[in-house]
């Protein structure tokens, strides 16, 4: 025997996942996408992680495994060896007591009709309360865990081994006699250290080899009194060949019922942010002076705290990917800093395994106009702990290999992530999607149509602007003023007060406010002067779910303390080209004079 079972013991209670750092690097040549430093936040993992993973499995068994113990050879009869207290790797010295401890090694011959087709090593895994991806709200049941490797010389006779041939006894005790197979939840639940101990050959092709898992055993909490013995049987047997001691009488270990309590999880609906954020004082004073980030790769614009920093794109992380309280430095290898808080990714990778963490919340919201979700998920860790990891995730496009945003941060190593979770609540619902190569061409060709202008006065409602000289117009009509409405085909109006279906933007003054609905989406809003006034400049959707593509653009300029209120604007349905439209009317209303 050597200590290959021993190493993979600790490598499955380790609960190895691939950290964030790891799968860029393994996509890189797909993605071209930065390494990270150790997370365990994954929304969507990579085809490749599984590949990750096996990779970071043997790196660690080797590493475990340098040094392997030559045993003796296998016997008819169970060769035991346990583990110093408090240890968890097994010596050589025989002891009586099985598998009674964590870490305890047993071999075993493997048989079958016959006699002997190899050998089976189990080592000893934990006794656990539960499993926080399987809860028992009752509590009534605790779990003992084993670890069986088949190294079969031959085939056995008949050809089934695994899953089948163990069963738990209670031999004293409360519920004495009592027998049990492997906890069928284990096979449809990735609770438990892992893989599951299959039944073979199943699907696969019976032949030698080597054939392992993990068995575990729900045990009702009144058996903790007696003791527990792995009774192994062999196809084809009438009767158990070996039972071995796998627990003493004692106390179950305590309870795990359910997932984790989220901290102080309060939600509020602000005034133009498309969805309920993180209810949080400290996040809104930290917005009280906000700055505006573009990530071109990414092709998205968004608001952060002034007193915090990004970076700029480096290497092949875009800007606007990192954020935190405090300054850091980036590297050209790409890897995150350590002070990093929060992270946003837009990546065109392909959906791989989804790990099956404790979810504490999941709902649907809208990110940058398209529909999305935001979750929070506890990861449980080897000492018990939990992880939060607060997490959004969006398509954008059709297509399930395209492009997709996703954005975290995490409790690990943060005393601040209530403040953080709200920060990033407030972030992502600043967030929309622009191309500002596209804007950039569209402002180049409005300026290029306003060097030959045209000026119109409305003297009804008292203002005059300018326009492009190839753009029309119309004149007073019925209940329309002159100036309201400009477009660059050729219209004729059919119906007075009715703007024709060739209108692009459209001016209008009218009594009382401008206001939204709470279902209105804000992607941008900003302060500035109009003609001497102070004005408003807003792009909107007035409800996400109705028309997720929808956008509209206006300038709102109050005319009198109580008096009547002036509303430009376009919008992604009435223009055929929105943004030579939003730049055309940027332009209008920067030539805007009142004539009152």
């Amino acid at each position: 025997m050597n200590d290959d079972p021993i190493a993979e013991y600790l490598r499955a209670r380790g609960r190895i996942d691939p950290p964030l750092d790891f799968v860029p690097s393994v996509q890189a040549a797909l993605a071209d996408a930065p390494q990270r430093r150790a997370s365990w936040f994954a929304p969507f993992l990579p085809a490749a992680a599984a590949v990750g993973a096996a990779a970071i499995a043997v790196a660690l068994a080797l590493m475990i495994g340098q040094n392997p113990f030559i045993g003796p050879a296998p016997t008819s009869s169970p060769v035991a060896s346990a583990s110093p207290t408090g240890s968890n790797s097994p010596t050589s010295s025989p002891v009586v007591g099985g598998l009674a401890d964590p870490g305890d090694v047993v071999e075993l011959p493997a048989l079958d009709t016959s006699g002997e087709v190899g050998t089976i090593t189990l080592v000893r895994g934990q006794d656990a309360g539960g499993y926080p991806m399987a809860p028992d709200p009752t509590g009534d049941t605790f779990f003992v865990e084993v670890q069986v490797t088949y190294d079969l010389t031959r085939v056995p006779d008949p050809a089934e081994w695994g899953r089948g041939d163990w069963t738990l006894v209670v031999a004293d005790g409360a519920l004495g006699g009592l027998e049990m197979g492997p906890w069928d939840g284990q096979v449809t639940s990735t609770a438990g250290p892992q893989p599951t101990l299959a039944d073979y050959p199943g699907a696969i092709v019976a032949e030698p080899g080597q054939y392992d898992g993990w068995l575990i055993f729900a045990v009702p909490r009144e058996a903790s009194d007696g003791s527990l013995n792995l009774r192994y049987t062999a196809a084809g047997r009438a009767s158990a060949v070996e039972s071995i001691l796998l627990r003493d009488p004692g106390q179950a270990p305590e309870a795990v019922t359910g997932i984790p309590a989220s901290p102080e999880p309060i939600y509020a609906q602000d005034p133009g942010y498309p969805f309920p954020v993180l209810d949080s004082p400290a996040a809104d004073a930290l917005f009280a002076e906000s700055d505006e980030c573009t990530s071109a790769e990414g092709g998205y614009t968004l608001r952060f705290p002034e007193s915090w920093y990004t970076n700029t794109a480096v290497g092949a992380t875009p800007a606007c990917s990192w954020f935190s309280p405090t300054s850091f430095e980036v590297a050209e290898s790409g890897i995150v800093p350590g002070e990093i808080v929060i992270e946003i990714r837009v990546s065109e990778t392909g959906l791989g395994q989804i790990p099956e963490w404790p979810r504490v919340s999941l709902e649907t919201v809208s990110i940058g106009g398209y529909e999305g979700s935001r979750m929070e998920d506890a990861i449980p860790g080897a000492d018990g702990e939990f992880e939060f990891v607060y997490h959004y995730a969006a398509w954008l496009d059709d297509d399930a290999l395209g492009r997709k945003i996703t954005a975290h941060t995490s409790s690990d190593g943060q005393p601040d992530y209530l403040l953080h979770r709200a920060v990033l609540d407030r972030i992502m619902a600043s967030l929309v999607f622009r191309d500002p190569e596209a804007e950039a061409a569209a402002g180049a060709r409005a300026d290029a149509l306003f060097a030959d202008p045209d000026t119109c006065t409305n003297p009804e409602d008292g203002y005059m602007v300018t326009l492009p000289d190839a753009w029309y117009t119309n004149t007073a009509i019925g209940d329309t003023p002159a100036c309201s409405w400009f477009t660059p085909e050729f219209f004729q109006v059919t119906a007075p007060g009715e703007p024709p279906d060739e209108i692009w933007i459209s001016i209008a003054v009218f009594d009382g406010g401008f206001g939204y609905t709470s279902l209105t989406q804000i992607y941008l809003s900003e302060q500035l002067e109009v003609g001497g006034r102070p004005a408003s400049r807003v792009e909107y959707n007035p409800n996400t779910s109705m028309n997720p593509g929808y956008r509209g653009y206006v300038y709102v300029i109050p005319l009198g303390e109580n008096g009547p209120t002036l509303a430009a604007g376009t919008n992604s349905d009435d223009a055929d080209d929105y943004l030579l439209a939003k730049a055309v009317l940027d332009r209008i209303m920067a030539s805007f004079e009142s004539t009152r």
